[in-house]
């Protein structure tokens, strides 16, 4: 039940989202234009909280990050939002979501009719934080985890 409410709110707030021009580069690579981004997910981990598999490709010690984007997404694709539930959205939809690896991510609104850079927030664990432009980089072996022994 609860995979069916965050599905159908989802579906609600595409009929009023108007999907945004970004540009984004990998490890200091060439500009990724993308002129309707509808959202982006920046995963060291494969799953969201309540089971979506945002970044099926996602390894947590392979010192990457996965960069999914979605593009040119409405709610008349409300197929792709639930295929990424099973982590099959990328798979089955590969002109309109990407997964892509890196250690550097740069991300920068574009500017535009009718839109600037305050309309392009971040969101981290569902509360905003911020907004583009923004850098993400991975920091090798920044944690220590200690297990006990059996």
């Amino acid at each position: 039940p609860c995979l069916l409410v965050f599905f159908f709110s989802t579906c609600k707030e595409s009929l009023l989202w108007k999907n945004k021009p970004v540009k984004y580069r990998i490890d200091d690579g060439e500009w990724d234009l993308v002129p309707h981004f509808y959202m982006g997910a920046i995963a060291n981990g494969k799953y969201f909280g309540g089971g979506v598999n945002i970044s099926p490709n996602a390894e947590l010690d392979d010192n990457k990050f996965d960069l999914v984007v979605y593009k040119d997404i409405t709610v008349f694709n409300a197929n792709i939002l639930f295929n990424s539930y099973m982590g099959s959205h990328i798979e089955k939809n590969q002109n309109k979501v990407s997964s892509k690896k890196g250690t550097k991510f740069d991300i920068f609104p574009l500017n535009g009719e009718n839109y600037n850079y305050q309309d392009v927030l971040i969101e981290a664990d569902g509360e905003v934080v911020g907004k583009l432009p923004s850098t993400w980089y991975v920091l090798p072996n920044f944690l220590s985890f200690v297990f006990p022994s059996d």
